[in-house]
């Protein structure tokens, strides 16, 4: 998975970048800020782009039990089950739901390719819950979609990529948001965590959302301990005044 934005790390740091203020309200108390062109942008516009392909079949089937695929039916069973649930609950219930609806399969394995994102449903059958396979990526796509329609926000969702700590890997989640609380979905979990429980495991590098990708850097203040520290001309720290 980090390969598909390894290049875009190059980019990122490769040059200098006009960076605009940041987003504040991230999940694991981050603060975003927009990211510049590149790979992970060209990834998902392409499924952005599917996504929106798909809304008026997905929609039909949703008012039409007659209008539904095998594969559609599936999603919309997933969709109409959350969307009778409320808070944690509508969240718990497509992160379950999606977890049971894909076999974890690598890219190498399925496509041959480094890296391929996949929304859930394609007009060519090779979505997500089509084939009924897909990586961390694509279950956080997945589930991404169903939320939204079952009629979460677009503010409130976050594709978060991050790093592993724990086993020392890249990773992809969905972060939810219910009230003031960011809920973290892994295709590994059923049980939902909060983000600011798994701060010290994620460390956190990209959010995709409806309005694109952004770079994710930790928020400091200014009455912080380490940003307190008093420095001389040079910026060197100096000793503390007894």
């Amino acid at each position: 998975m980090y390969k598909a934005f390894s290049g875009f790390l190059v980019l990122l740091f490769s040059g200098c970048v006009a960076i605009a203020e940041p987003l504040n309200d991230q999940p694991f108390g981050m603060v975003a800020f927009k990211a510049p062109e590149g790979p992970l942008w060209n990834a998902w516009r392409r499924i952005r782009s599917e996504i929106r392909a798909q809304l008026p079949r997905q929609e039909q089937c949703l008012a039409d039990l007659g209008h539904c695929n095998a594969v559609e039916r599936l999603l919309r069973n997933v969709v109409k089950e959350a969307q009778a649930k409320r808070g944690r609950a509508k969240i718990e219930t497509a992160n379950v739901r999606i977890n049971a609806a894909i076999r974890y399969t690598s890219d190498e394995k399925q496509w041959n390719l480094a890296d391929a994102w996949s929304a859930p449903l394609t007009v060519d059958q090779e979505g997500s819950l089509n084939t009924g396979l897909g990586d961390c990526e694509d279950f956080s796509i997945a589930k991404y979609v169903v939320l939204r329609l079952a009629g979460i926000a677009p503010a409130k969702l976050r594709v978060v990529l991050v790093h592993d700590n724990e086993v020392r890997l890249d990773h992809a989640v969905l972060a939810a948001r219910d009230g003031e609380r960011w809920f973290i979905l892994d295709n590994r979990w059923n049980t939902l965590f909060e983000a600011r429980d798994l701060e010290e495991r994620f460390k956190p590098l990209y959010a995709i959302d409806a309005d694109g990708v952004t770079v994710l850097a930790k928020q400091f203040r200014l009455n912080d301990q380490k940003a307190n520290r008093r420095v001389n001309a040079k910026g060197r720290p100096l000793s503390r005044a007894r």
